[in-house]
């Protein structure tokens, strides 16, 4: 089925605002053009993995551009009338409709509201909830009060506000279903990882990387754990890693997202210079090096090696030698020119104000 969307609303109005209202406006243009006018909130929110609140806000803004006429009181089925859009009187025309508003004593969730109405903000950092909001989503989400559900029966401890704020961001702001986010959870405490910290660069990694379904998860942690074991070859090893170790390979491959063929190199590396030496820590010292100078692939490493062959031996020395620009612990002064009786009195008054306390 075909549908009419107007050079208009892409020109002026599809550039501004948050791309999840302009999802929510088109998706509703395909229902309308079946002549529906009743929109199922739910049925929204599942199509793009979004929040209730997240659809309503978009009818809400939609009706102050003027470009719909809203009847929200029914909010699990509003009722949506699409205007033309080159009617210049749209959006006083919309301001005459009432629609029914969030009773006082009802929580209102204003920092999700907020972090979807302004788009420059959602792009550069995640969002702060609240616990009212958390509160008012985990008994009126349906899908977050079965995450909040499953978080209290796989984690030992009870979960506080500030670790369900990190799981509702899992969803939230990077947009993992809630399938995957259970798995996520649940794969993470069998294999003792309870520090939501953690999990949570586990769930960006996921995010980045496009992982939406269990299978792909599942695929994905394999790889990962096929990561590991080659790692733990490459230095001789046939077991799983020590704790230690664990955390040293964590480093390499979650927090600095080096590739596996990048670590491996180092290794070589390492096996070259040094076979005495040859160590998670030493090892952990050359891909350091390599993080912080920005190198990401092999094809970096040829290029910061080729730079490097292009140096003559002197500016090759330089950067090794790396000579020390601290400061010198002292001062050399010309005592001839020094006033010994304002230094004095100055040490008097620093005795002074400490003896007094001001």
């Amino acid at each position: 089925m075909e549908i009419q969307l107007s050079a208009k609303f892409i020109d002026e109005y599809m550039n501004e605002c948050p791309p999840i209202y302009a999802l929510v406006y088109i998706y509703g243009l395909r229902k309308a053009s079946e002549n529906a006018e009743k929109m199922p909130t739910a049925e929204f929110a599942d199509h793009f993995r979004i929040t209730d609140t997240d659809v309503i806000n978009a009818w809400k803004y939609w009706q102050r551009k003027g470009l719909i006429i809203a009847d929200i009181s029914d909010k699990e089925t509003p009722t949506i009338k699409f205007l033309p859009l080159n009617n210049l009187n749209n959006a006083k025309t919309a301001e005459t409709i009432k629609t029914a508003e969030i009773p006082e004593n009802q929580p209102k969730i204003s920092n999700v509201i907020q972090l979807h109405i302004e788009p420059e903000t959602a792009k550069t950092e995640p969002p702060t909830y609240t616990p009212e909001e958390l509160t008012y989503l985990v008994e009126n989400n349906p899908n977050i009060k079965q995450l909040h559900d499953h978080a209290q029966q796989t984690f030992p401890q009870n979960i506080t506000y500030i670790e369900m704020a990190i799981i509702y961001k899992f969803y939230d702001w990077y947009r993992l279903p809630i399938d995957v986010i259970i798995y996520l959870l649940t794969f993470c405490a069998e294999h003792d990882k309870t520090d939501l910290r953690y999990i949570e660069k586990i769930a960006q990694d996921w995010s980045e990387n496009n992982i939406i379904s269990v299978n792909a998860a599942q695929e994905h942690v394999l790889l990962f754990e096929h990561n590991y074991m080659s790692i733990m070859k490459a230095f001789g090893k046939r077991k799983a890693p020590a704790k230690l170790q664990k955390k040293f390979i964590d480093t390499w491959l979650i927090d600095w997202q080096m590739p596996l063929n990048l670590v491996l190199e180092a290794w070589d590396r390492a096996a070259l210079e040094t076979a005495e030496k040859l160590n998670f820590r030493y090892v952990n010292g050359i891909i350091g090096k390599w993080y912080k100078a920005g190198i990401k692939s092999l094809e970096d490493l040829a290029n910061m090696d080729n730079n490097w062959s292009k140096l003559d031996d002197t500016q090759k020395a330089e950067k090794i030698s790396r000579p020390n620009k601290r400061p010198k612990k002292y001062i050399e002064f010309d005592t001839h020119q020094i006033d010994y009786d304002e230094i004095t009195r100055h040490q008097l008054e620093v005795d002074r104000q400490m003896f007094v306390g001001g």
